[in-house]
């Protein structure tokens, strides 16, 4: 990621929830909400983008021939 990319990025995402917050009505909780969860989502995609977040063990598969029908046997060490 450049620096450049990272810049437009953060200024897009900043125009957008101006835009939002001053043209569109809604309840001031409800923008303060918003507010909060893209700033979340903005600072996860940082702490992602420069390596601190790792990517997790989380991978998503469309190919329907990598599911599997077995299911793996439970140790007691899975729970502890």
């Amino acid at each position: 990621m450049s620096l450049i990319s990272l810049i437009i990025t953060i200024v897009v995402v900043g125009l957008l929830l101006w835009v939002v917050n001053s043209f569109i009505p809604m309840e001031s909780r409800v923008k303060s909400i918003l507010n909060v969860v893209v700033i979340i989502v903005l600072v996860l995609w940082l702490l992602r983008g420069f390596g601190v977040l790792g990517s997790g063990d989380l991978h998503v598969s469309l190919d329907p021939s990598s599911l599997s029908t077995q299911a793996a046997p439970l140790s007691v060490t899975d729970f502890g």
